[in-house]
């Protein structure tokens, strides 16, 4: 599906909804536009979507730390630091992460 296809359909017409911020057709898609309408624009909706979006953050940040140590960590290792030392200084990765790296090295 190309959301930027502006071919008169029901499907390019619910993805210009979707896309743009300011899109809303109550006759065609009332359910979606009103879902739309209450997230953007009630305090509840907008708490909610706050809410969402600081969990996915929080999440990826975790996901970029972990990655980062795990880089980290294997040069770390290269570079000839003991599997204890460089345990000792991550904040997420385990003796067993740690481990595996080396491993993998």
């Amino acid at each position: 599906m190309n959301a930027e296809a502006k071919d008169g359909s029901a499907l390019a017409e619910l993805m210009r909804i979707y896309t743009n911020l300011d899109a809303y057709n109550y006759e065609r898609f009332p359910n979606t536009s009103k879902r739309k309408a209450d997230l953007k624009k009630s305090k509840e909706g907008v708490k909610m979507m706050c809410d969402i979006v600081e969990e996915y953050a929080e999440k990826q940040s975790k996901i970029a730390v972990r990655q980062t140590e795990e880089k980290l960590a294997g040069k770390l290792l290269r570079e000839g630091m003991t599997i204890e030392k460089v345990v000792s200084m991550m904040e997420m990765l385990t003796i067993e992460d740690v481990e595996k790296i080396s491993r993998e090295q």
